[in-house]
């Protein structure tokens, strides 16, 4: 069962939804026009193998991960769900809680995924950690 919507209005205005769908979406469409997305991808998504906890520069891709996308339709799909529930949470809890929501459940989902697969040479990629956690807080 594929949503088109929900039956709660939200109580105000999604601005922070809204902000982290373009934001998101912004940076989907750099990476695709990027000169090497390999490069790109490999460069910004979390690469298990290539975390060394002692390196604070190898642990940004914890984060900056929630931004990138495997294609359209992985970006269409995360980004509709957000958009569907996400301003129902915004609207609830409030703006600052969130975006800590968001990023939080994205961080513990690369996390979750690291702590699986540590020698994986494989990049992690997308925000679907993010919107589960939208999706189990909704």
């Amino acid at each position: 069962m594929f949503p088109l919507s929900d039956a709660n209005p939200s109580r105000k205005f999604p601005l922070f939804n809204i902000i982290i769908i373009v934001i998101t979406s912004l940076v989907f469409f750099l990476q695709l026009s990027s000169a090497d997305q390999e490069v790109f991808i490999f460069q910004y998504a979390l690469v298990p193998a290539q975390v060394d906890l002692a390196d604070f520069a190898t642990l940004i891709p914890f984060v900056t991960a929630i931004f990138l996308h495997g294609g359209f339709l992985h970006i269409i799909s995360n980004m509709w769900f957000l958009w569907i529930f996400g301003d129902n949470i915004e609207g609830h809890f409030g703006w600052l809680t969130f975006v800590i929501l968001y990023f939080a459940s994205g961080i513990i989902g690369n996390v979750a995924q690291y702590i699986l697969m540590p020698d994986s040479p494989i990049p992690m990629l997308g925000a679907s950690g993010a919107v589960a956690g939208i999706l189990g807080a909704y």
